[in-house]
């Protein structure tokens, strides 16, 4: 399961569908594991954390990612960090009603 969180210029990046992130954009993609619930049998709930991704946009438009955590035993199929960034840039936000 993961979850990206971002501020204001991410958002408007990811609503826009951009390429590249906009200046000042800052978003982290956090991502952990599921485990059976044993209080209720069929459902899930989080547990360990796997990783902790940064993108950050900088005035200039320079573009970083770091992975701040990675307790992954595997290899993901992103290799590259503009891969990374690029699976980033194509989440759909969420929108409340």
């Amino acid at each position: 399961m993961s979850a990206l969180y971002g501020n204001s210029q991410a958002l408007q990046s990811l609503s826009n569908k951009n390429d590249k992130p906009l200046p000042g954009t800052k978003m982290k993609l956090v991502t952990w594991k599921y485990h059976e619930n044993p209080q209720y049998t069929g459902g899930t709930i989080t547990g360990e954390l796997v990783s902790v991704e940064t993108v950050e946009t900088g005035i200039k438009g320079l573009v970083s990612y770091r992975k701040e955590l990675d307790n992954e035993k595997e290899p993901g199929i992103f290799q590259t960090k503009e891969q990374r960034i690029q699976y980033m840039m194509g989440y759909q936000p969420v929108v409340m009603p």
